[in-house]
């Protein structure tokens, strides 16, 4: 199975590549006032409204904004260079629209290769807490957990972005 791994708050992690439209550098989010808080903005491609979800908040982690450089300065990006945007799609049942998303990671690490037998089921992870967690790799470099794109979303969640005049 080829896979995309990348890291997240020094970890990492894989998509099988099936589960992958495209992979783009970070772009300039906008923030929605109102959106809930799995949505950590939305961004124009290609013509198209695309709502991105920060992983780090489905791992329960918070991404902390760096304070400004100088008093005269914004603050700066919370997401470190090198950070990339996973594009997936994703339909919920035959027949109903699909939704585009993207998924931000820090950065993407490689592609690999990974054989069946140094697959190992989730024994760390409740599917029922983190649905999206679906095992682990287990090879020369360490535990490098798989993430099921199609499951990032719950069901309440792909409804409101379905609903979403995007």
């Amino acid at each position: 199975m080829e896979m995309l791994v990348f890291d997240i708050a020094g970890a990492e992690y894989a998509v099988d590549l099936r589960d992958i439209d495209e992979v783009l550098n970070m772009p300039a989010l906008r923030q929605e006032p109102s959106a809930p808080s799995f949505l950590a903005g939305i961004f124009n491609l290609r013509g198209v409204l695309v709502p991105v979800v920060d992983i780090l908040e489905r791992l329960g982690k918070f991404r902390p904004l760096p304070p400004p450089m100088t008093a005269s300065e914004d603050a700066q990006s919370a997401y470190p260079i090198g950070t990339r945007v996973l594009i997936a799609s994703h339909t919920a049942e035959p027949g109903q629209p699909i939704t585009r998303f993207g998924v931000i990671m820090d950065h993407w690490v490689d592609f690999r290769q990974f054989e069946d037998d140094s697959y190992c089921h989730s024994v760390l992870q409740d599917s029922a807490t983190a649905p999206f967690i679906n095992g682990a790799n287990v090879g020369e470099n360490g535990l490098i957990q798989h993430i099921l794109v199609r499951h990032l979303l719950h069901d309440e969640e792909r409804q409101i972005l379905a609903q979403l005049d995007l």
